[in-house]
Parts: structure tokens; C-alpha cells; sequence
């Protein structure tokens, strides 16, 4: 038997309700940036889809190098020179930052963060006390590449289309065919398609 009017109708509000709360949420989600902060209790409660990964982020520790001062050249010295010197400073600033990416490969550091999956987005969260603070937030088909290393198959490296820098995270023992699947999922729910690359990171 169908319920009361009145039944009915409440039922449709708290439906229009739930849904308008859902919408809201949603919006609030994509606007995430780095550096807000988030209960993340409430967050992952209100996050009906979200799936969550424990990892940790690998951190290069910075090379402190002194800069490349050139010899006072007059305002009145010949342009080659000072070409010469532009020169000179940029190609010792690119051997710097190589030394520094092969040395900061064997001296790093592993950070434990919160990768989610919500919505369309894929959220990097620092969890703290009393608000956790978020690292990142990307739109998943913003991936550009996804790859694992042969070594260590659960050593994840992302890089995502706005930028060309390696993020590197180490995922639980065992869960990156479950972080693959996820992906899958969220990609094929907005009609795009990936491949997956395994090979040294």
C-alpha cells in the first residue's frame, strides 16, 4: 500500500535534500586546492564514492648550491661577454639540478599521506590534528602517466598533464591492482581511456 500523502512528501524532501547536499559537496570537492584544510571525518562521511589509499610520498631533500656569480663585466664590455656569461650560468644551473636529481634519487625521505578517489577528483591529504590539510587535488583524466617499477611493484610514480614532475608514492603491500582498478573505473565513467606503464621509475 502506498503511503499518506504526507509521508510521501517528506519522503520527496529529505530525497531533494540528500541530493542538493550531494551536489554542494561535489562542488566543494573540485575547488580543493592545496593548503585548505579539512575535517577529514566529515569529508570521507559525505564522500559516499570515495576510495581511499594509504601511501607514502616520496621527498627529495633540496641541494643547497651556491649560485654561479660571473666576474663584474662593465656596462661597456662587448655583448659576447656577456652572452658568454648568461651562458655559462645556465648551463651550470642544468648540471646543478642533474647532480642534484641523481643524488636526491639515493637521499630521500618517504612521507605518509592519504590518496583519495572522490567523485572525479583524486585528493592528496595530509592527515592531522585537528584538520588535515590538503596537498593536492587533480581531476583523475588530468593523469598523464601512470607507472610502476619492475623492482617495486608497489612503488607508484603519477605525473599529470599541467605538469612534468614525477610525484613517486609507495602504496600498501598488494594494493596497486586495486589502485588500477579504481582508476579504470573513474576513467571509463567519463569515457576515457588509459595504459598503464611498467618499467623503472
Amino acid at each position: 500500500a502506498s503511503g499518506s500523502p504526507g509521508t510521501v512528501s517528506s519522503s520527496l524532501a529529505q530525497a531533494e535534500a540528500r541530493l542538493k547536499e550531494a551536489r554542494e559537496h561535489a562542488e566543494a570537492v573540485e575547488h580543493l586546492k592545496g593548503g585548505d584544510s579539512v575535517d577529514l571525518e566529515e569529508f570521507l562521511r559525505k564522500s559516499v564514492d570515495a576510495t581511499s589509499f594509504n601511501v607514502r610520498k616520496r621527498k627529495i631533500p633540496k641541494q643547497e648550491v651556491a649560485p654561479v656569480v660571473p666576474p663584474p663585466v662593465e656596462e661597456a664590455a662587448p655583448l659576447g661577454l656577456k652572452t658568454f656569461w648568461k651562458s655559462a650560468q645556465a648551463t651550470a644551473k642544468q648540471a646543478l639540478q642533474e647532480a642534484s636529481s641523481k643524488l636526491g634519487r639515493d637521499h630521500h625521505t618517504w612521507e605518509p599521506r592519504l590518496l583519495v578517489f572522490v567523485h572525479n577528483q583524486i585528493i592528496v591529504i595530509l592527515q592531522e590534528e585537528p584538520l588535515s590539510t590538503v596537498k593536492s587535488n587533480h581531476r583523475v583524466q588530468a593523469i598523464g602517466k601512470v607507472s610502476f617499477s619492475e623492482d617495486n611493484p608497489d612503488e607508484l610514480t603519477l605525473t599529470f598533464k599541467e605538469s612534468p614532475k614525477e610525484k613517486v608514492y609507495r602504496l600498501d603491500l598488494g594494493q596497486n591492482e586495486r589502485f588500477m582498478e579504481c582508476l579504470r573505473q573513474r576513467l571509463s565513467a567519463l569515457n576515457v581511456g588509459m595504459a598503464k606503464k611498467v618499467g623503472a621509475s
